[in-house]
């Protein structure tokens, strides 16, 4: 997590504490993901977790198009894919 970095840079003990309590809750929401996903996708998802980085999955045109195509089976499934509306 860049934040902290930066809030150690900064010298900034507010900042330090405010951004690891950020990342704290940004892994526990990756963790929920991860057991949703586990659940929905089941081996599949396990062997894309082996070969697939955690925070930073798609880095390259073969990864976006696997993301593409589990949007896709997650909307044939009925889940909805997407962001939250802005309000």
């Amino acid at each position: 997590m860049t934040w902290i970095g930066t809030a150690i840079m900064l010298g900034s003990p507010a900042m330090l504490i405010t951004f690891g309590f950020a990342s704290i809750l940004v892994m526990q929401r990756v963790a929920l993901e991860e057991s949703r996903l586990e659940q929905a996708f089941g081996e599949e998802y396990l062997r894309y977790c082996e070969r697939t980085p955690l925070l930073a999955p798609c880095t390259d045109n073969e990864c976006e198009a696997e993301l593409a195509r589990a949007v896709k089976v997650l909307r044939e499934r009925g889940v909805e894919v997407g962001c939250r509306p802005r309000r």
